[in-house]
């Protein structure tokens, strides 16, 4: 009900059902003021150039293989990169640097953990105090050249060279209202700080160009798809080309967008069965995939999920076999002009911070 309220054009007899929603939303409004107003107050910048990588809604918007083109980029230049993350979901009150290869996303998130395993050399941070992840990464590595800041729209509390939103190019900003009556974070005119507005286009596994918005040269789209596969726990990527079709498939997700998850699935050729859905960021337990495992074999269907669910699949104590071993879906930028425009943001960090100007909300300062 609350994605249809947020999405699609209410019926009448739904609208006595929005009061409620509307209220809360007045509410929530007039506590993000209080809550930004005084992150403005006591701004803090890092030593080093920080780009920002956020969003103005709620749910997914692509911005994991974002963050790791990004990074892979900054990589490609000879630089450095550090990503500070929050950590969905973590406890983590002190700075916690990610292993590359760990075994423990409930200690980290499974989006920095994610992260970690999928860009070696690059460190992963989580932690609520992004300024002390920033401070602890460098006394780790005083090397440091670039700061990520992952979902940092709102942390407005750190100063960043760069604001880059996401918006999700199919669902866009819904109904335009605040949470809870509608998917935004803070109002639409939020975006009015930003430098970067990514729309990001889910598409099939072919590298395309989207011709980059005329209107506004800020204002750019970039696609993402399939790009690869493996089965869980291998440590390699297979071709799309060897994307076994043979069987339909049952899918398993607990992500933020999964309708787009069966979009990315059936650009690959498969067809879909069925699809359990649990919420976002779920911790799947043996008493949850068991049953899909014995429904699987019956329906003589290959389980799939995404690389995101596979982080918090990869070690549950139940038995696999090569029947229903389940097939992870990787995603990621296609070329284009998109993918052009982030390069080039990634360089201009670069120069723009030998100028010695940070951004911080609403303008600029020297750092």
């Amino acid at each position: 009900m609350i994605e249809r309220i947020w999405y699609q054009t209410s019926p009448v007899w739904v609208k006595p059902l929005e009061i409620p929603l509307a209220i809360a939303s007045y509410c929530y409004r007039f506590g993000l003021y209080l809550d930004q107003s005084k992150k403005k107050s006591r701004v803090r910048s890092l030593p080093r150039p920080v780009l920002s990588v956020g969003n103005l809604t709620v749910g997914g918007t692509g911005k994991t293989p974002v963050v790791c083109f990004l990074a892979e980029q900054a990589q490609a230049l000879g630089k450095n990169v550090a990503i500070l993350s929050r950590g969905y979901g973590t406890q983590a009150q002190e700075p916690l640097m990610v292993p590359s290869q760990s075994n423990h996303w409930e200690q980290f998130g499974d989006e920095p953990t994610m992260l970690a395993s999928s860009l070696p050399g690059c460190q992963v941070w989580v932690g609520r105090d992004r300024y002390a992840l920033g401070i602890k990464a460098i006394e780790t590595n005083n090397e440091i050249d670039l700061f990520l800041l992952d979902d940092g729209f709102q942390h407005r509390q750190l100063a960043r060279d760069v604001d880059l939103v996401l918006l999700d190019g199919g669902r866009g900003l819904g109904n335009h209202r605040v949470l809870p009556w509608g998917p935004l974070r803070e109002p639409e005119a939020a975006l009015q700080r930003a430098d970067h507005l990514a729309v990001v286009f889910k598409s099939g596994g072919q590298d395309s160009s989207r011709p980059s918005s005329d209107s506004d040269p800020n204002s750019f789209e970039v696609e993402i798809g399939p790009k690869s596969w493996s089965y869980l726990g291998e440590g390699w990527r297979r071709s799309l080309a060897e994307l076994p079709l043979n069987k339909p498939v049952h899918l398993i997700s607990g992500i933020g967008s999964p309708e787009s998850f069966e979009q990315t699935v059936r650009s690959c050729g498969m067809e879909i069965q069925n699809h359990t859905v649990f919420p976002d960021h779920h911790p799947f337990k043996p008493a949850d995939i068991e049953p899909l495992i014995r429904e699987s074999d019956q329906e003589e269907c290959s389980i799939v999920t995404t690389e995101k669910d596979a982080i918090r699949l990869r070690d549950l104590p139940v038995v696999w076999t090569e029947s229903n071993r389940p097939i992870m879906i990787q995603i990621g930028l296609f070329t284009g002009d998109g993918a052009d425009r982030l390069k080039d943001i990634v360089k201009s960090v670069f120069k723009n911070s030998d100028s010695g100007e940070t951004k911080i909300s609403g303008g600029r300062t020297s750092s």
